[in-house]
């Protein structure tokens, strides 16, 4: 079946032709023009009733600095760290299997003022890197300074980059991007996702299918197409890094890929509420802010702490989370085994609990939410 294009773009046309094939044989694509409607398509060269065009992912899109050569990576280590540190962690290069004291040793080298600043956000950073095999060296992830005006001090953020989650998801899966997504959702799918079209509000739709077993997604990612400055005027809100390309669009693109492969590999991502930006747009060690959901809310978190529950109590419902991950557990879904959900929820919280009742009346009312949604979409799935 045809799928329309926007654009009579021939340039546009033929990166289409080369990237994409059949989304259901995989098979070549042609490019046909409809005359009556004066609109050019795409269709399955082998079989025209065959629906919807795929892209894989490529493999520095799935792997990123993996993907380049020792010294391509050693180049950009050098201009984004400093020489000195990368001699000092070049043994580290490229390993993506860092115990405890190795990761400690990297983190510690990068933002050596990060631990005593934020304990916990180093911690987390620490942990993400033994049990995902990540390596801040290769932009997997980074502590981000920002400063706190109450306290009058820089504390960290730990910040995953987009193609960290790429990564861990490439490891076990394969996957392709349908109907020329991340791309903007047109005005008829915009209203049957959201209700209504808000031109306020930038809304990226990224259609996924897993190549393997066939499940697909589809996720959107928002970005508002305006901000108030400090002057008080509605000003466009432009992410950082836009003198590197950095964009509203691509932003938006974060944000729906990142959902995207949240839900279709949900055993095997990192805790969905620690934050992602693109790495190609993060100044080396951190020291630019990137405009995703980063900066934490201080009234918020001091919210938060204010409406902690007693120390016995906890905000997810304990007898309901044994019974749930014992449910869980007989449907031999990877990565929820006792085990690995305390690692998890160690990492989120910060804290070192010993059982996985004792690590979830760590959560605060945000994170328990998103942990008790996550376990409730797995059960329903069932």
């Amino acid at each position: 079946m045809p799928f329309y294009l926007d654009t009579d773009d021939r340039e546009k046309i033929k990166e289409l032709l080369k990237y994409n094939v059949c989304s259901e044989c995989g098979g070549q694509l042609e490019a046909c023009l409809d005359f009556p409607r004066h609109q050019p398509y795409l269709w399955c060269k082998s079989n025209h009733d065959h629906d919807g065009i795929a892209r894989e992912a490529s493999q520095y899109q799935q792997k990123g600095m993996e993907a380049l050569t020792i010294k391509a990576r050693r180049d950009i280590m050098e201009k984004e760290f400093s020489k000195e540190k990368t001699t000092a962690l070049a043994k580290y290069q490229g390993v993506t299997s860092l115990t405890k004291i190795q990761a400690r040793e990297v983190l510690a080298t990068l933002w050596p003022e990060a631990e005593k600043a934020s304990p916990a956000e180093y911690f987390k950073a620490m942990m993400l890197c033994t049990q995902y095999g990540l390596n801040p060296l290769m932009k997997h992830l980074f502590l981000i300074p920002f400063w706190n005006e109450k306290r009058k001090i820089y504390e960290h953020v730990c910040v995953q980059g987009i193609t960290a989650n790429r990564l861990i998801a490439s490891r076990k899966h394969h996957w392709t991007f349908l109907d020329d997504t991340p791309r903007v959702g047109s005005e008829a799918e915009e209203t049957r996702h959201y209700g209504e079209v808000n031109p306020d509000i930038l809304h990226i739709i990224v259609k996924m299918r897993d190549i393997d077993t066939g499940a697909e997604v589809t996720a959107w990612g928002e970005w508002a197409k305006w901000k108030i400055n400090k002057q008080g005027q509605k000003v466009p809100n432009q992410p950082k890094g836009v003198e590197k390309g950095n964009s509203m669009m691509n932003m938006g693109c974060v944000r729906g890929e990142r959902k995207g492969l949240d839900m279709l590999y949900p055993a095997d991502l990192p805790p969905s509420d620690i934050p992602v930006a693109d790495e190609n747009f993060i100044e080396g060690e951190g020291r630019v802010l990137p405009d995703d959901e980063v900066t934490p809310d201080i009234e918020e978190v001091e919210d938060t702490e204010q409406e902690a529950p007693p120390e016995t109590a906890s905000f997810i419902d304990l007898d309901w989370l044994k019974e749930s991950l014992g449910k869980i557990q007989s449907m031999k879904i990877d990565k929820w085994t006792n085990k690995e959900v305390l690692a998890r929820l160690n990492i989120v919280t910060g804290g070192q609990a010993k059982s996985v009742s004792e690590a979830a009346k760590l959560l605060n009312k945000k994170t328990a939410a998103v942990f008790a949604k996550e376990i409730q979409d797995l059960l329903d799935m069932a």
